[in-house]
């Protein structure tokens, strides 16, 4: 999955992509509190930015 790095409406109306600083993601298992270890993002400031899925255990094959 890769996606665009997010903006607001400050940003766009200004045309200052960075006004509010470098974002920091996290990702989440299913329960939304616990950091999924086999999900790794990739990408440079700005995006666009990708997210990987390499499960090694087979509760988290499919639930990407």
């Amino acid at each position: 999955m890769t996606f665009p790095e997010v903006t607001d409406t400050v940003e766009v109306a200004n045309n200052i992509d960075t006004l509010c600083q470098q974002r920091e993601y996290t990702l989440y298992e299913n329960d939304g509190t616990t950091a999924a270890k086999f999900l790794t993002l990739t990408g440079n400031p700005g995006g666009p930015y990708t997210i990987t899925a390499k499960p090694d255990h087979n509760d988290h094959v499919g639930s990407f």
